[in-house]
């Protein structure tokens, strides 16, 4: 049995990207790049840190660049994404501002076309002015770190959003804002921004370091019953982070089966290094519905899918193991699933257990597609006394979620084996 490196001693979310953009960094096939300026690992020994991602340049001006995760990602298991960023150098203007910043963005996952959005105070996400200039291909939400502050402005609207009643207010420097689905010169309407003074990205020694930023971003399953976008900040590298901004998940975003994020800098005639570095990039979903459970005794090897109803019955409700065998680290499942909602596919840990932690695996199920589903979940072992054993019993849950909230959750033990115990060190 093949065993991951990595160890813990359960799984709440599954990481999905763990990039410093240090020195070295390639795009290979892992990311696209795109704009009048081609993000890359710049190094400067002179700053702390001493490489990041530069998204656009101080040098030369009027530049928009676009950095995408190339694997789209299913809006069912949400995003919590991490990263540190910085505005420095360049024009310094009134007020000790340069100018424009930066944008982590959501594009449709069936979008083809890997282009950027305007420059300038678009910040590559949205149209510029009053949509003579397209926005973000297959757009779904742009969250803008504007130092210079036309993100929030009307000329960055689409043409239909002061009909739709989501004129954007005005230039503010500083800000976070929000906004959401777009194509073409239409959409890309405001949905919210920080207020002045909340955060400040341009005040402060004009380094990298010393406007160093630290920010959160989670986007909320689809599966949720009123999923939201939450924007969390800290004023330097290492500070605690805190809630500054959140929005309703846009109904566009939620009826897409997927979407990848990405970055994009601009800047216009006035400039300044838009960079990140240390992306950390997890779904959401979340844990079994209890760690310790009573409906699975603990010495338990056959399916316990009387806990959830029997497989097949008329009126049943959950979900039911059919069949889960291991093959290497990966563990393959045939569960039923007997009514639409979500299901989630974890590892269990007991009494008396040293269950190896699954990664979480969930998938929408809708009336037509309930029934018999096929699922894949990858082992990562709790400990490392499982490397010294030639087998090793694995603890699975299935929790079904129904569209109301309820959940409920049925158990299965089963043995994964390996032809000889892995060497131990010492």
């Amino acid at each position: 049995m093949a065993l991951a490196a990595t160890w813990a001693s359960t799984a709440t979310a599954a990481t999905i990207v763990v990039e410093p953009f240090g020195s070295g960094w390639t795009p290979g096939t892992t990311w696209a790049t795109s704009g009048t300026y081609t993000p890359q690992v710049v190094t400067d020994n002179t700053q702390t840190p001493a490489t990041a991602m530069r998204l656009s340049p101080e040098s030369p001006d009027i530049r928009v660049g676009l950095l995408s995760y190339a694997t789209p990602l299913p809006t069912s298991e949400g995003l919590d994404i991490r990263f540190k960023m910085a505005q420095w150098a360049g024009t310094i203007n009134t007020g000790s501002r340069t100018a424009d910043g930066l944008t982590f963005f959501l594009r449709k996952g069936s979008e083809s076309s890997n282009a950027a959005g305007y420059l300038g105070g678009s910040l590559g996400y949205a149209p510029y002015p009053s949509g003579s200039h397209v926005g973000l291909a297959g757009g779904l939400v742009g969250v803008g770190f504007d130092q210079w502050g036309n993100f929030t402005d009307p000329n960055t609207d689409g043409t239909d959003c002061s009909g739709l009643g989501q004129a954007a207010p005005g230039i503010q420097d500083n800000t976070i804002g929000i906004r959401g689905p777009g194509t073409g010169t239409t959409g890309y309407c405001y949905l919210a921004r920080t207020t002045a003074g909340t955060v400040q990205f341009g005040t402060t020694t004009n380094t990298r370091d010393g406007r160093a930023r630290s920010v959160r971003i989670t986007v909320d399953p689809a599966t949720q019953a009123t999923p939201k976008i939450t924007v969390y900040y800290g004023a330097t590298a290492s500070a605690t982070l805190t809630q500054v901004l959140q929005v309703a998940a846009p109904a566009a975003l939620l009826a897409e089966p997927s979407y990848r994020f990405g970055f994009t800098g601009s800047t216009a005639s006035n400039t300044q290094n838009n960079e990140v570095w240390d992306l950390q990039v997890s779904n959401l979903v979340p844990p079994p519905a209890t760690e310790n459970p009573t409906t699975s005794p603990a010495g338990a090897t056959t399916d316990a899918s009387a806990a959830a109803g029997a497989t097949g019955a008329t009126g049943a409700t959950g979900a039911t193991f059919r069949l889960a065998v291991g093959a290497g680290s990966v563990v393959l499942m045939s569960l039923r699933a007997s009514e639409a909602g979500r299901l989630i596919v974890s590892g269990a840990r007991g009494a008396g257990w040293k269950t190896p932690a699954i990664t979480p695996k969930s998938i929408a199920v809708s009336r037509a597609t309930a029934g018999t589903v096929n699922m894949t979940a990858t082992i990562t072992p709790a400990t490392t006394a499982l490397l010294r054993t030639r087998s090793v019993k694995v603890r699975l849950a299935a929790t079904m979620v129904s569209p109301s909230g309820s959940r409920t959750t049925s158990y299965k033990t089963i043995t994964l084996r390996r032809a000889a115990p892995l060497p131990v060190a010492g």
